[in-house]
């Protein structure tokens, strides 16, 4: 009865164990550079479920459950002609979340359905997997590039010819506006008008046209210097000073100093 009870035990753990399966969608490819040419480039996004089956069966009875997880993935895919080194960088979000890193070296592109020169032969290719969330760590580990063999030369090489896309201009700087001093008496020009300083309430030198001898400038300018309130009170003199006495004053002065 124990022999029959130990072997009804094992064949119920034989039947729970798990059918894994990981199903990923043909990747879409979003970008392409230097195809043909000595490093290809691309950048890929898919999706994939990972189902799996479990069953149990016990004494006279069995029960199967599916499971699944749906996850996106999105990443780039390169290989270097010169080294041969391949490398797959992914990054998956939804109900499993996490990074997967993938490389080997290989004889020729082994990202496109039809290289030129023939079918990639590759080494080992090396996983490293980071998974944050959703039990799908085995089926990363697996030794395959999910975009192996997965992309067509014609559409690499048509995304590759494409210009790349030219940055903005800067925005144009502000222009800066030349702000104009206000003049000072110093800057007084003859004939207009100079504001007054140092005075109470608003006042101006207005000269007229500037006297024609050298003694009459100079007052003027003698008058400038001194500022708006000397120049007020000399205007009078100086023009008494470069304008000659009339005819008839000069009589009266004769005519006061002669003899009777």
């Amino acid at each position: 009865m124990r022999h029959y009870t130990l072997s009804i035990l094992l064949a119920t753990a034989l039947f729970a164990e798990p059918s894994l399966a990981l199903d990923c969608s043909s990747p879409t490819l979003k970008g392409a550079s230097g195809v043909i040419g000595n490093t290809h480039s691309y950048k890929v996004t898919g999706d994939c479920t990972h189902s799996w089956t479990q069953k149990e069966t016990g004494a006279g009875s069995s029960t199967t459950t599916n499971y699944a997880i749906t996850f996106a993935y999105i990443g780039s895919a390169t290989w270097n002609r010169l080294t041969g080194e391949a490398v797959e960088k992914l990054k998956f979000t939804g109900d499993a979340t996490g990074e997967r890193y993938a490389s080997a070296n290989c004889t020729q592109d082994p990202f496109l359905k039809d290289p030129p020169g023939g079918a990639a032969k590759c080494g080992t290719v090396k996983v490293q997997a980071k998974v944050d969330a959703g039990a799908i760590y085995e089926q990363l580990l697996k030794p395959q590039f999910w975009a192996g063999r997965k992309l067509s030369l014609v559409e690499a090489q048509a995304l590759s010819a494409l210009p790349k896309p030219t940055q903005p201009p800067p925005p144009d700087k502000p222009k800066t506006e030349a702000v104009s001093a206000s003049p000072s008496p110093a800057d007084a020009t003859v004939g207009g008008t100079a504001p007054a300083s140092g005075v109470t309430g608003t006042g101006a030198v207005r000269a007229s046209q500037p006297p024609q001898d050298a003694a009459g400038r100079a007052a003027v300018i003698e008058q400038m210097q001194r500022g708006p309130v000397a120049a007020t009170g000399q205007q009078a003199d100086s023009r008494r000073a470069t304008q000659p006495p009339s005819t008839g004053n000069a009589r009266a002065a004769s005519a006061a100093t002669s003899p009777s």
